[in-house]
């Protein structure tokens, strides 16, 4: 028997609509190829806003593999912007969708600010490392070029939605690790975070919409293929980190009934543990994706706090 959630009215008929979608579209994976070919040209027919612009930017990924990098800024640029660099979410394997170019659009938007989303390689193809270490790659790159680009390098910010919140935690922790680019702070929306899969949420949420146990499973079995063993890199799944210390400022959104709530919490307390500055707001009646529904009140109430968070150590003054 199906298990009834005590979702929240505004987003749940969306949410039946969407989860239809995925189950008939996006579960049988012979179809995910042909949707991830497809939504590939989404970058080059997606409207952009009036009031940004839009530039593309090619670099070295992972052992030389080609990366995009979108970038949104207002059309009144400033000198030394600060910048959100964006990982898109997708379970590692299908590619961003419209609301995540939308989202970077609004980040671009509510922080005065670039964004730089970046295009991944997909895991069906591409499995661990090569996802994460384009992500990094990204940072790097933006670091580099900041001046060029016209960004404060003491400014950059990191987030990231479920799959790509798993990157979003994975890159700092190699910024940290690898002597790499000072991140100013980090957000996870509905991080993946632990492929493990062990935790309450991840074995009770079986039937929850868009993003459920078995889309949960599956996803870590695509994105790490033949390193699914007893052995996981942090940068795979960074829950399983020897040390949390020394990692940016992070903020974390997680939804009631999302198989990933109690790994993203769990993330997050091991961060303040280790001396952190964290923010952890626990949405209540939402699921996996709640927030494509942007007009209903729970998902403004959360978009204003991730406005917040980033909007306090992005526009403070540069420490050059």
């Amino acid at each position: 028997m199906r298990k009834k959630y005590d979702y929240d009215p505004s987003i749940a008929w969306g949410g039946w609509f969407i989860n239809w979608v995925v189950r008939i579209f996006i579960k049988p994976r012979w179809t995910v190829w042909y949707i991830n070919r497809l939504l590939g040209f989404l970058p080059w027919v997606k409207p952009t806003r009036r009031h940004l612009e839009r530039s593309k930017i090619s670099i070295e990924g992972y052992e030389g593999g080609k990366v995009n990098l979108f970038i949104y800024r207002p059309h009144k640029r400033k000198k030394d912007e600060p910048a959100l660099i964006y990982f898109h979410g997708g379970g590692f394997y299908i590619a961003a969708q419209p609301h995540h170019f939308d989202f970077a659009m609004d980040y671009a938007t509510q922080l005065d600010c670039p964004c730089i989303f970046v295009d991944y390689r997909l895991a069906l193809e591409h499995p661990y490392p090569v996802g994460v270490e384009d992500c990094y790659a990204a940072l790097e790159y933006i670091y580099q070029e900041a001046e060029a680009l016209g960004i404060d390098p003491k400014r950059i910010a990191i987030g990231g939605d479920s799959a790509g919140g798993a990157l979003c935690a994975a890159v700092a922790q190699m910024a940290r690790d690898r002597g790499g680019p000072e991140v100013c702070c980090q957000m996870l929306i509905y991080p993946a975070t632990d492929n493990r899969a062990d935790s309450n949420s991840a074995i009770t949420c079986e039937t929850t919409l868009i993003f459920d146990a078995e889309h949960n499973r599956t996803m870590w079995e695509i994105y790490l293929k033949n390193h699914n063993g007893g052995d996981i890199s942090p940068y795979a799944a960074p829950s399983r980190a020897n040390s949390f210390k020394n990692l940016p400022p992070m903020y974390v959104a997680t939804a009631e009934y999302d198989p990933l709530r109690d790994e993203g919490i769990d993330y997050a307390r091991k961060l303040q543990e280790a001396g952190v500055e964290v923010v952890l707001h626990q949405t209540q009646k939402t699921f996996h994706g709640y927030d494509l529904f942007k007009k209903s009140a729970v998902s403004q109430k959360e978009m204003k706090k991730r406005y917040a968070f980033l909007k306090r150590h992005l526009h403070r003054e540069s420490a050059a």
